[in-house]
């Protein structure tokens, strides 16, 4: 088997970062800084960043980790409260994506249906519903990385309570 087939000329980006919460922009941001060559992209399934933070609306929702430690090592938080509301961290995110030019490589609306990796290529193809179209988009990377959280969005859990 030849290995040295150059399939980095049919490559959408090196890297594909499903999300865009915390994990996706901190990879975004390691990346830029540590492999400025690295080509990337950001696929978001929703129209805003954030995650969990900016998904649940709820009266109080707030970090349960002190914010000094759960924040980017590379953008302290600087705000007194200690246990950030979701409204700060939301805040927090979009600033740290605007200062660095992350947001530039987020693509909105794109949610991932599947992802296949080819051992013979070392490829991953990713297949992606873009909001308002009706047929998938291929995409190429080396790299995949899943920055989606532990929830399920769409259906979650329904504990079987007996009686």
């Amino acid at each position: 088997m030849n290995r040295k087939t150059d399939f980095t000329q049919s490559l959408d980006a090196e890297v594909l970062i499903i999300g865009a919460g915390i994990a996706g922009i901190s990879a975004a941001y390691h990346l830029k800084k540590y492999r400025p060559n690295s080509t990337f992209i950001i696929l978001e399934g929703r129209d805003d960043i954030g995650g969990t933070w900016s998904l649940f609306r709820y009266p109080g929702i707030r970090s349960d980790s002190d914010m000094q430690s759960f924040a980017f090592g590379f953008k302290p938080w600087t705000p007194k409260k200690t246990f950030g509301s979701a409204q700060m961290i939301c805040d927090y995110l979009h600033e740290t994506v605007t200062e660095n030019g992350i947001d530039q490589y987020i693509q909105f609306g794109s949610y991932v249906t599947s992802a296949e990796f080819s051992s013979n290529e070392g490829i991953w193809t990713v297949k992606v519903k873009q909001k308002d179209q009706k047929s998938l988009v291929t995409l190429r990377s080396r790299f995949l990385l899943m920055g989606t959280g532990y929830y399920d969005y769409n259906n979650g859990y329904t504990p079987d309570f007996k009686g």
